[in-house]
């Protein structure tokens, strides 16, 4: 075209005829029935900037600068786009700022002498020709796709806010300024080099000078360590690779030292260091101090006393390193004073059933604290036949909490759990929690004056000082006069109950810290399944059998195990077992059960008798016991505490009656049990049917 002049806003836009556009304050407004700003096809073309100039672009097609035509770029008949001058450039479109309008794409672009170009497009700069800004300003923000590449950067600030990476296909120099870069993709590096198909990098970064300001998500970019070469005053400022994410700067300075300071103070055998520090990259330099040598005192200090099986020692310190280097303690040895036993023997458990007779001797020195300073001598076998009953089935209680002291090693109860007597429920409920704390049961009555201060003076002579006492169930079973008179004691009292037996269950069950483990469901309404399941080890959850569902309280109870576990990361309740057949516990609450745990399974036999032997062969099968407990199977009183006593045996609860022994007979001759214990007296469980059972 000739030479033309065009009014823009308030300013001009001037062709010189030639290659040459100059713009001063022009505002360039696009129409939405054009596509560019400026259109060039005379391949290379220079816009001069003076003042503040702006191309702004309505039509969502439209592009700030396009260039086509041929040029004398790097590739043969490229255009080149040269931007110069003291003013700004600002480009705001909604396609390209800039882009090449030749085939391939090419199109060479240098902004220099002072110039500052400032885009805000989602397409940047579009070429995949070489771009150099020298002596200049470019800021590029908002963008989505990049397509562009540049070839150097010299005395200049270039910035780009992108969405997406800056593409690298070809060598980027930084001789000197400053190009900083921020991409917010989680999926991308900020530098996403191009790789040719067998996977070598075609892309290099050579740092001169300047500074290279990198953040990102994923990372600062994929380029391998040995295409990206640093000058000789290039260091990492922040991070150590440009492949980490947030913020790497690689930048040139000289070092800015500061005042040299003691880092490591010199010791006895050790030189002591001093540094100081480049106060931009972090580099630092050290030198060393002499070490100070030892000083020792003339006096030892014991610092271990002899025991029985251990020598102690003396020692004498370096008053400088107070003996913590090498050489700096002097050690020498006491020797050990050796154990002293006297010629007595303590017998600390009779033989039972479960467990045969064991005597101890005590050192006289360590009181058998140590490794050999207590000899043990147990006795060679176990009662063949043990019975274990009191006048009623209080005194019963005690007797079994008796043997399970002597079961203890004579050891004095930390915990002891008091139920009612008059009924079945509680009790059964407690016996988790008695495995849990290793504590008997004791029955008591809530209006028998006797029985209740017989089993607190039982409780006083057995008890540890400050032993915790649990009363399980109401004050009308379990009065509240016990509490008082215990606590007077100085025993710790706590009462377990809720508004009837199945809440009081689960308050034991809270009480006993159940979390996932295997649980057992039984009958409220009857004893005998749960007297069998109480020598297993495992909570028991009392249910109303016969009915159809599980409580609202117990629903709730179950859930809270299960959201607990899901919080820690672990597995749900793992298994129920249902013990008793549907006329105990009914096919809806095993349907319920199936629904909460991960699996469920009813433990049955055709009655109460099998069942218990079905309750024997099911959790008694890793470790086949050698005693066989039983109870009366018509009546609960007499076994009502066994379970404790049994779980410290290790060995199952079998219902029997003399009448009919068989399932008891059977059980133990397959398991061919040595031993056995009763619970009650001979009119209940003969000593004909303890014979029957051992196979005599």
């Amino acid at each position: 075209a000739d030479k033309l002049s065009i009014k823009c806003g308030n300013g001009t836009a001037e062709f010189d005829g030639k290659n040459t556009l100059t713009l001063t304050n022009a505002t360039i407004d696009i129409p939405e029935s054009v596509y560019f700003g400026i259109y060039s096809d005379i391949g290379n073309i220079n816009i001069v900037l003076s003042g503040d100039n702006y191309i702004i672009g309505k039509n969502e097609y439209s592009s700030g600068v396009h260039v086509s035509g041929f040029g004398d770029g790097t590739s043969p008949d490229v255009p080149k786009l040269t931007i110069s001058g003291k003013g700004t450039l600002n480009i705001n479109t909604p396609m390209a700022a800039i882009e090449d309008g030749q085939a391939m794409g090419s199109m060479d672009i240098v902004i220099k002498d002072e110039a500052d170009v400032k885009i805000d497009s989602p397409a940047g700069i579009f070429t995949f020709g070489y771009i150099a800004v020298e002596n200049s300003k470019l800021s590029i923000d908002n963008v989505e796709s990049q397509h562009c590449a540049f070839s150097s950067i010299t005395n200049s600030e270039v910035s780009i806010n992108s969405k997406n990476s800056y593409p690298l296909w070809n060598e980027l120099t930084i001789n000197s300024g400053i190009f900083k870069l921020n991409v917010t993709s989680k999926d991308n590096y900020a530098i996403e080099a191009d790789f040719d198909d067998n996977n070598k990098c075609m892309a290099s970064l050579v740092i001169n000078g300047g500074t290279l300001d990198v953040t990102s998500i994923k990372g600062g970019s994929n380029l391998p360590e040995e295409n990206i070469k640093l000058g000789e005053n290039v260091r990492y400022i922040k991070g150590t690779s440009l492949s980490e994410s947030g913020n790497i700067v690689i930048a040139e300075h000289e070092h800015t030292f500061g005042e040299w300071e003691q880092t490591v103070a010199p010791t006895c055998t050790q030189k002591g260091s001093e540094s100081r520090k480049c106060s931009v990259c972090g580099e630092e330099e050290t030198r060393e101090i002499d070490a100070l040598g030892h000083k020792f005192e003339d006096s030892w200090t014991v610092t271990k006393e002899a025991t029985c099986t251990q020598a102690g020692s003396e020692e004498r310190v370096c008053t400088v390193c107070g003996g913590n280097e090498e050489g700096g303690k002097e050690t020498r040895e006491i020797k050990a004073k050796g154990h002293k036993f006297g010629k007595e023997w303590t017998v600390v458990r009779t033989a039972s059933a479960g467990m045969p007779s064991l005597k101890v001797k005590y050192c006289e020195n360590c009181k058998g604290e140590e490794e050999g300073g207590k000899l043990e001598k147990e006795g060679s076998s176990v009662l063949e036949k043990e019975r274990v009953f009191g006048d009623n089935r209080f005194k019963t209680s005690l007797a079994i909490a008796d043997q399970f002291k002597n079961a203890n090693n004579g050891k004095a109860f930390e915990n002891i759990i008091v139920a009612s007597g008059a009924d079945f429920a509680d009790a059964l409920s407690a016996s988790y929690l008695a495995k849990v704390k290793n504590a008997p049961i004791l029955l008591v009555a809530n209006k028998a004056t006797v029985v209740i201060n017989d089993t607190i003076e039982y409780i006083k002579k057995n008890a540890a000082a400050g032993a915790n006492v649990y009363l399980v169930g109401g004050s009308s079973v379990v009065p509240n006069s016990m509490i008082t008179d215990l606590k007077k004691l100085g025993f710790k009292a706590k009462r377990l109950a809720g508004s009837n037996r199945y809440d009081t269950n689960i308050e034991v069950l809270k009480e006993a810290g159940v979390t996932n483990e295997k649980i057992l469901i039984a009958s409220g309404m009857d004893y005998a399944d749960a007297l069998s399941a109480s020598a297993v080890g495992l909570p028991i959850l009392l249910v109303a059998g016969k009915g159809k569902s599980l409580t609202p309280n117990q629903k709730a109870y179950l859930q809270s195990l299960k959201d607990v576990k899901v919080e820690k990361g672990a597995a749900p309740l793992s298994k129920a077992y249902i013990i008793g057949g549907t006329g105990a516990v009914s096919a809806g609450i095993l349907k319920q059960a199936k629904e909460i745990f991960a699996a469920a399974y009813r433990v049955a036999g055709s009655n109460r008798y099998e069942t218990s032997v079905k309750v024997a062969e099911t959790f008694f099968k890793k470790e086949t016991p050698k005693t066989v407990a039983v109870a009366y199977g018509m009546n609960y009183p007499d076994g009502l505490c066994g379970g404790p006593l049994a779980i410290a045996y290790k060995c199952p609860l079998i219902l029997t009656v003399n009448q009919k022994p068989d399932a008891a007979v059977a059980y133990a001759k397959s398991i061919k049990a040595a031993s056995v214990v009763a619970f009650g007296g001979k009119q209940l469980i003969s000593v004909e049917t303890m014979n029957k059972i051992l196979g005599k």
